[in-house]
């Protein structure tokens, strides 16, 4: 009998970390997709008011020549 006792402790340490693991990644994967989500709406929302400016993507060279 205390053999089953360790076999069962190792077990549940082992199951209780490999789940805090997944928790662990779970979390990071959401902060990588809000991250994307935010640099996403930053690009658009460049480009909207560039669109709304009437930019081109040139610089103007004319007034330095």
């Amino acid at each position: 009998m205390s053999f089953i006792r360790p076999v069962w402790i190792v077990l549940w340490v082992r199951t209780t970390a490999f789940l805090r693991r997944e928790e662990g990644q779970t979390t990071a994967e959401y902060a990588l997709v809000i991250l994307a989500a935010a640099a996403i709406a930053v690009v658009l929302i460049a480009w909207a008011r560039c669109a709304s400016a009437g930019c081109t993507g040139r610089r103007d060279t004319s007034s330095h020549g």
